[in-house]
């Protein structure tokens, strides 16, 4: 269940204002949030990456995490146009992504939203394309393979490095 916060100004007596806090309540996986309304002491992510049974599965470990909001993209396009609009804390990027590559993607999301920190996340473990990817502003480089073990320790190093 995820927390939202809003805050009302109400007119009060005398010309005053005062506050009014609104808590709201939210059982669904990936909802809309309107302007003036965040997850409370969540850490926003985006996963993209374009295999289905992937994403559903990194879903599940990522949701190891109470604190986390996760908006997913299939391609290189979407993730950079949903990086510029949800401004993510992180962002996780397969390499091999239709439309737009994850090293195109993470160069475009490093301009549109340059405090997002960026982690690869694929399958393919070529020395050339990790050293593409650090260069292209990652802050790691994960296989797949070793997701389960290695992902949430890593996301955690990148977070403590974020300001």
């Amino acid at each position: 269940m995820t927390m939202f916060e809003a805050i009302q100004i109400l007119p009060g007596a005398s010309g005053t204002t005062r506050q009014l806090r609104i808590l709201l309540y939210c059982r669904a996986l990936s909802i809309f949030v309107p302007t003036g309304m965040r997850p409370m002491s969540s850490i926003r992510m985006l996963l993209a990456d374009d295999y289905a049974p992937w994403r559903v599965q990194a879903r599940k470990l990522l949701q190891q995490r109470p604190d986390c909001y996760i908006t997913e993209a299939c391609d290189g396009m979407e993730a950079v146009q949903k990086a510029a609009e949800l401004r993510p804390d992180i962002v996780l990027l397969d390499v091999d992504m239709p439309v737009l590559n994850g090293i195109e993607a993470a160069n475009k999301i490093r301009e549109v939203t340059p405090q997002s920190r960026i982690v690869f996340v694929t399958q393919d473990g070529d020395a050339d394309l990790k050293a593409a990817a650090l260069a292209a502003g990652a802050e790691a480089y994960v296989l797949k393979a070793n997701a389960a073990t290695e992902l949430l320790p890593v996301i955690a190093a990148a977070l403590q490095c974020r300001y």
